[in-house]
């Protein structure tokens, strides 16, 4: 049973509103007590037996993160910890398939972030991209010294995914490998396509009226409905087991105010665009980067096609075979041996070392089409900046006759030529777009 340890009322210097000092009407109106929320992370981790191990606040006082940190096996410690920042408005539970599978060779830490889940409620007063950016980096900062991680795997989806590409770039010698999942904010708006939100909605994030602030507004009977009807209709096959608790954990994620969630509007002011997009910045990438999107993902993987052969660092883009936005649920076997498998080849390359471009190509691990997979090809884009010295043939195969921009062709794994393969239609719910995360 993971646990959240009590709150010490004299740590913090700034006021807090997390489930712990809501009063007592939020709480009546809610029906959320501190006592339910350790119960709700509970029972969404303990559907996939995920963990043991207790989660604990750690990090600056007053802004200190719930950690759930699940140790390797005897012998793991020479591997970088895999580290998993989840996307807007969920929490650490959603990583409940990824705990026990990757914990079985390596260290594993989850964590909520800033304002959510059962982290501290840090004030936000800000108003510009860059302090809501510091918002979030500086306490993920924080939170990383308190651990005392010197390298780690950092897996980010979403927003996480954003977070962790930023940090990245702050902090580049703490990254031994990033894994970027459906990160959003890497193109400007209007390349976002299919995954920018209404105008209605964009007019609602705007105004800081989130989905979180929805449910609160809707109390203990309408909010959990909403809760239950976004969970049902995103995660339509899985357990309705797993579906409960996962509403419930929601639900209970979001009853407390947070500054987070006007942070995440200056930081992705239209839920999923950004005023400076990422694309341009990470050109100074110092940290390998493996891209990871649903095959049906309604994220665009086509910035991200665009930034690899300018880095000046390993990358690749892969699409997981028949997953969505959430990956890591929706094909969860095929996700964590990618995982795996990238974490092995940062650990090849020794202690202050990067998996080279060769070694990151995943193009035969995804190609193999066993049960987990459903038969299904891949798009694929090989890794390695145009040019680089450690680029293979098959990297330089897959380039287009531009040389000078380095334009990569798409082929689905397994055709003998390199003729482009028409995108899969987005899957993407009505609610879903709502709750862009």
């Amino acid at each position: 049973m993971t646990q959240i340890k009590p709150q010490d009322p004299n740590s913090s210097t700034t006021p807090l509103r997390t489930p712990a000092t809501m009063s007592k009407l939020r709480i009546w109106w809610s029906g959320v007590t501190p006592e339910y929320l350790n119960s709700a992370q509970d029972r969404v981790l303990d559907v996939f037996s995920s963990s043991s191990a207790p989660s604990q606040l750690l990090g600056r006082p007053g802004a200190r993160l719930n950690t759930l940190d699940i140790p390797g096996p005897e012998g793991s410690e020479e591997r970088p910890p895999i580290v998993l920042w989840h996307g807007f408005g969920t929490g650490l539970g959603i990583w409940g398939k990824q705990m026990k599978a990757l914990s079985q060779h390596s260290r594993v830490i989850a964590v909520d972030l800033p304002g959510m889940g059962g982290s501290e409620r840090a004030s936000f007063v800000g108003e510009s991209e860059k302090e809501a950016e510091d918002y979030f980096v500086e306490a993920l900062e924080a939170w990383r010294s308190a651990l005392g991680l010197q390298r780690m795997m950092l897996v980010g989806h979403a927003l996480g995914g954003h977070l962790a590409a930023v940090y990245a770039l702050r902090y580049p010698h703490f990254v031994a490998q990033l894994v970027l999942v459906s990160p959003q904010g890497l193109a400007p708006a209007e390349n976002e396509s299919e995954a920018a939100v209404s105008p209605s909605m964009a007019v609602m994030w705007a105004r800081g009226i989130t989905p979180q602030r929805l449910c609160r507004w809707g109390g203990r009977t309408v909010g959990r409905s909403l809760a239950g009807r976004l969970v049902d209709a995103r995660f339509a096959g899985e357990p309705q087991a797993w579906r409960d608790a996962l509403a419930e954990y929601l639900y209970v994620s979001w009853a407390a105010p947070s500054d987070a969630e006007v942070a995440v509007t200056r930081l992705l002011p239209f839920a999923g665009s950004h005023a400076q997009h990422l694309q341009d910045r990470m050109r100074r990438l110092k940290v390998g980067v493996v891209f990871l999107y649903g095959q049906h993902d309604w994220a665009d993987h086509g910035a991200a096609d665009e930034l690899i052969p300018q880095l000046a660092v390993a990358g690749s883009v892969t699409l997981v075979p028949g997953a969505g936005h959430y990956s890591f649920i929706d094909n969860f076997a095929k996700f964590n041996v990618l995982i795996e498998k990238v974490q092995a080849l940062v650990v090849a390359a020794g202690p202050m070392g990067h998996a080279s471009s060769s070694s990151l190509n995943l193009n035969a691990l995804v190609a193999d089409t066993g049960s987990d997979t459903g038969g299904l090809t891949v798009e694929t884009f090989q890794i390695g900046g145009p040019g680089s010295d450690n680029e293979n043939e098959e990297a330089q195969s897959h380039r287009s006759g531009d040389s000078a921009t380095g334009t990569l062709k798409r082929r689905a794994v397994g055709e003998a030529s390199a003729a482009p393969v028409a995108a899969a239609p987005p899957s993407k719910t009505v609610i879903e777009e709502l709750f862009v995360f």
